[in-house]
Formats: structure tokens, C-alpha cells, sequence
């Protein structure tokens, strides 16, 4: 064959579509530029997700999605182009399209549902690339958004690939909608005649020694009833990384395990009771050797240190006294019953504070009020360059300018070790509008410590707090914002 005949070949008319003549030159190229179209395509979806969105500083998933609707965009305007360029007529070719996609969307239901489905997560920006998502008894991270289907990498490393659809008609529970902060929960059982006081100071206790807990919103210890064996609670933490759920739910049983045994809270197994019709002919007879006598228990050496999670001994115990001992050695919670003290205990928490260690500072806005359970404090003024008070155990402070919406006055200092229960000021404002003999104790705290204010009335001024000329009396002013802020009665 030579050259002419395969030019003849090559060109030769095989059907005709509309004014199209169609050739195997004419398919060929074609094909070559809507492959050479699909390359471009993809090598700019990458360009604009990898590298130009990421450098005009728009999130991961948003860039999923500008780049996907982009490039697909792109991509049927172009092949419409080119089309038009190859001589074909739109236009009429619609009419035979439209006739072969009713008969190709019976076939191909599923994935015109899927196609659809996926434009419509990219639109609406519901799940994002990097979400930390639960659906169906699978919880992994979206690895990738496509026209068609969603990749989910498991907890295990394994990708999933999901049917769009399916993630349009099922309820997907997204962790990290807004951001990944969440609430993890722990069911704990105790025995019956454990202390519910007790188990809920130190579920407190332990859960706030954790550094993943945050302390806003506060961790809660629920008492959730009567179960057949144990007394039923369960623990409530708010993370900022839910997505480690399961590794800090591990760590935080570790610890309550620990400081259960140190408190002497045990944790039941489920019992019943076994009644013998004849009971004494189970009863084995007694013993006559001496060596029957003793316990193979009585040798055995009992550590009393826990272990920690890396083998080593944990050194670290749960402190002699309870909150609540110390909470009623003070005079002010003297007269409160179990369940105010449970309230007060619930609304805070324990904190040690080493000696010569800076508990607030001059200037600093005011976020706790603080019950010093052991050691000494001071209060410093720069300002006047001399020390205000030394606060001793069963003492408290800082209320005065969180209640009035002020900065601290004055500096904290610790002078010994120092171990102290913190309120903060969200937990403070919601005690005192709940529990009135806590607002109260709290009034009768900021009325006695009149030599706190009169050193202080300079500054408070300066701040706008107080004008001399409308009220002399410090006292009274306290008593009369106490009034205005939490609505008290004032003695």
C-alpha cells in the first residue's frame, strides 16, 4: 500500500453526523484532544489544589471544592469547544443524545445518582477534605471528594471508598463541623456502699489531671441511678481533639483506676444471692494441722505504688484530706449539707500551686475566685510597693474583681506549696444565681475584708470604678454592686 491509498483510507468517509463527515482521521483526532483535554484537566486540578489555593491561604477542603467544580467546569466548556471545532453541531446533536440518555439512565441510575450526589456535597460544603466523620458504624477521616465517590480512611489506615449517595441519604454524624472539640464520655460503676461525694470529688480529681481535659466547659460527674450491683456515673470531658477519643478515654481509666484504689472505691462485679436448702453438709470439716492454718497470702510483698502506663511507679498520690473535709473545716461552709457541697465541688477544681509560683498577676483579667485549701498566699501591690494580706488555709479570694467585672488589684503569690480549689468565673456567676447560701458566704467574704479595699481605692478609681465624689464609702459601694449584679439582699 502506498501513500496514496492509505491517505484514501485515512480519510475515507465511514458515516456521517449531522454536516459531519466522519473519518478515522477525524475520530483519531478527536480522541487525541479530549485526552490531551482530560491531562490538562487533571494536571490543573492539582495545581490549583496543591499549590495556588493553598498559597492564597484557603483551607484544604474549601480548595477540594474550588478546584473540582473548576476544572470540571473548565473541562465541558472546552469539550464543547472542541466539538464545535471538529465540526459537529451542537445543536442537533442534543437531539440525539437526549433520545440515547433516556435509554442510558435506566442502566446507568446508580451512577448519574452518584454524579449528582457528589456535585451537591461539593456545593453545599458539608464534608470537607480532612473531616473527622462517623457514619454507619464507620468513623475515619475523608481522605477524598470525588464526582462520583468518597474515600474514608479508617481509624486502621484502611481507606473505604463510600457511594456518593449514600452520604446524601444517610445521616453522617461530622465531629469536626465546626471545629474538632467534643465530648467524650466514661460510664463508671461503684459499690453500693461507697461515698457518692467521694467517687464524684475523685473522678473530678483524676479527670482534671489530664492535659487533653479542658477546663472550659468544666468536666461533670453525673450520677445517672441505682443499677443491680453499683451505684451508676458517668463522666463527662469536653476535648479539643475528639478524633483522640479512644486514646484519652484509655489514659483517664488508667487514672481513675489509680486514684479509685487509693481512695478505697472499689468497683463492683454483679452479685447474687445463693441460698443452700442443707447447707452444713457443704461445710467441709475443720482443720487439724497446724499448716492448714496459715495463708499462702500472709508472704506475699504488696506494692502500694501504682503502676504507670510506661512500667515506672507513679509517685504522685491523691492528697490526705478530701475537698469536702476541707470545705466544711472552713466556717463559711460549716452549715452546708452534703448536696451544697457537692455543688461547690462540681463547679471547680483542685490545683497545685508550687512555692514562689505567680497565681495571678497585677492588671490581668479576672477569671477565678480561689478557696486556699492549704499553704500560704500573698497579695502584693506594686503600685503601693507593699504586701496587702497573706491569705492562710480555709481563706478566700479573687472574687471581688471577678463578681465586679474588674482586673486583679494586686499580685498572687504562693509563699509555701500551696493547694488551692478554683472556681472560674462562668461556674462562679451560675453557683451564685443557684445556690443563694453561696452567694451569701461569698457577700460576707467581700464585706470583712475591709482592709483589702482601702488600700486599693487609688486604683480602683483610676480603673472608673469607683468616684470619690459620689460614694466615700468603699464598703458600701461593694454592697451595692453585689445587689446590682446578682440580685442579693444584702445584711
Amino acid at each position: 500500500m502506498n501513500i496514496s491509498d492509505f491517505l484514501q483510507v485515512w480519510n475515507r468517509a465511514i458515516f456521517k453526523l449531522g454536516n459531519q463527515t466522519i473519518t478515522i482521521a477525524w475520530i483519531i483526532s478527536l480522541a487525541l484532544t479530549l485526552v490531551l483535554l482530560g491531562l490538562g484537566i487533571i494536571y490543573c486540578k492539582k495545581f490549583l489544589r496543591n499549590w495556588l489555593l493553598v498559597k492564597l491561604g484557603i483551607s484544604r477542603g474549601n480548595s477540594v471544592v474550588i478546584s473540582t467544580l473548576l476544572t470540571y467546569g473548565l473541562g465541558a466548556i472546552i469539550s464543547v469547544i472542541v466539538l464545535q471545532i471538529h465540526g459537529l453541531d451542537i445543536t442537533s446533536l442534543a437531539v440525539v443524545l437526549g433520545g440515547l440518555g433516556v435509554g442510558i439512565g435506566f442502566g446507568l441510575q446508580d451512577l448519574t445518582k452518584n454524579i449528582v450526589s457528589g456535585v451537591t456535597l461539593l456545593v453545599e460544603n458539608k464534608l470537607q477534605v480532612g473531616d473527622y466523620v462517623e457514619f454507619s458504624g464507620l468513623t475515619g477521616y475523608i481522605k477524598e471528594i470525588s464526582m462520583r465517590s468518597t474515600i474514608i480512611t479508617t481509624l486502621d489506615g484502611g481507606d473505604v471508598i463510600l457511594p456518593n449517595s449514600t452520604l446524601t441519604t444517610n445521616e453522617v454524624l461530622n465531629w469536626s463541623y465546626r471545629d474538632f472539640s467534643g465530648r467524650i464520655r466514661l460510664p463508671i460503676t461503684v459499690a453500693y456502699r461507697s461515698d457518692p461525694v467521694l467517687v464524684t470529688e475523685t473522678l473530678l480529681y483524676a479527670v482534671h489531671k489530664h492535659p487533653a481535659v479542658r477546663r472550659e466547659p468544666l468536666p461533670r460527674v453525673i450520677f445517672k441511678g441505682f443499677g443491680d450491683s453499683a451505684l451508676e456515673f458517668e463522666v463527662w470531658a469536653w476535648v479539643d481533639r475528639i478524633d483522640n477519643a479512644l486514646t484519652i478515654k484509655s489514659s483517664l481509666n488508667f487514672t481513675i483506676n489509680y486514684y479509685f484504689r487509693q481512695a478505697g472505691i472499689e468497683i463492683p462485679f454483679p452479685q447474687q444471692d445463693i441460698w443452700f436448702r442443707n447447707p452444713e453438709t457443704l461445710r467441709p470439716p475443720a482443720p487439724t494441722s497446724p499448716e492448714f492454718l496459715a495463708s499462702p497470702l500472709d508472704d506475699l510483698n504488696h506494692n502500694n505504688h501504682a503502676p504507670g502506663l510506661d512500667g515506672s511507679t507513679c509517685s504522685e498520690t491523691l492528697p490526705t484530706y478530701s475537698l469536702r473535709e476541707c470545705l466544711h473545716r472552713i466556717p463559711y461552709f460549716q452549715t452546708c449539707n452534703e448536696l451544697s457541697v457537692l455543688q461547690i465541688i462540681q463547679s471547680g477544681y483542685r490545683k497545685f500551686l508550687p512555692r514562689h509560683s505567680i497565681l495571678f498577676q497585677e492588671g490581668e483579667a479576672a477569671d477565678a475566685m480561689y478557696v486556699l485549701l492549704s499553704g500560704e498566699i500573698e497579695s502584693f501591690s506594686h503600685k503601693l510597693n507593699r504586701r496587702i494580706k497573706v491569705y492562710q488555709a480555709g481563706e478566700m479570694f479573687g472574687e471581688v474583681p471577678v463578681l465586679l467585672n474588674f482586673p486583679y488589684i494586686v499580685d498572687a503569690r504562693a509563699l509555701t506549696d500551696c493547694h488551692i480549689f478554683v472556681i472560674p468565673k462562668v461556674q462562679l456567676e451560675t453557683l451564685l444565681k443557684v445556690a443563694p447560701y453561696f452567694a451569701e458566704i461569698v457577700t460576707q467574704e467581700m464585706i470583712s475584708e475591709r482592709e483589702l479595699y482601702d488600700p486599693v481605692q487609688q486604683k480602683l478609681e483610676e480603673l472608673g470604678l469607683f468616684k470619690t465624689m459620689e460614694q466615700k464609702d468603699v464598703l458600701a459601694w461593694v454592697r451595692t454592686r453585689v445587689k446590682e449584679l446578682l440580685s442579693l439582699s444584702s445584711n
